[in-house]
């Protein structure tokens, strides 16, 4: 930010000798022009910053998409759940819907606890993690498109 402060300054003061102000009308306008090209200049950069870190996000999506096979069930279903809490400011409904799932199947649950079937829970576990692959290739998909 600090950055585009000092850019945006460059530039002002450049636009300032470049247009001598003799009148008081003259001083006016070209504080309006600085004043345009500061909030112009502040939009650009937060517009390029969320999309940097959308675009950042949808390549870790992929990423780890692409890197499925190398997990256990249970580990993809923990590594797509950090994925989606570090970005749960670009995807809080994936992020709640994913956290959901995953409380609904027992994620973390001990499947071989006293009164609970390992392979039910391990089917579970293969159905979370599909969910969530698919949850994810989602994301990746339609972001591409945008």
């Amino acid at each position: 930010m600090m950055e585009v402060i000092g850019i945006v300054g460059s530039i002002a003061s450049v636009i300032a000798l470049i247009l001598p102000a003799s009148s008081k009308s003259q001083r006016i306008s070209h504080a309006v022009y600085v004043l345009i090209i500061v909030v112009v200049s502040i939009t650009a950069f937060s517009y390029k910053s969320d999309l940097s870190k959308i675009n950042n996000a949808e390549h870790g999506a992929k990423k780890l998409i692409n890197n499925y096979r190398q997990y256990t069930n249970l580990g993809f279903s923990m590594a797509a759940l950090s994925f989606l809490e570090k970005n749960k400011d670009i995807y809080p409904d994936s992020y709640n819907r994913a956290k959901e799932l995953c409380d609904n199947n027992d994620c973390l649950g001990n499947k071989y606890r006293k009164n609970n079937n390992s392979s039910n829970h391990s089917l579970s576990q293969i159905d979370v993690s599909s969910a969530l692959v698919g949850m994810l290739r989602g994301i990746g998909d339609i972001s591409a498109k945008h």
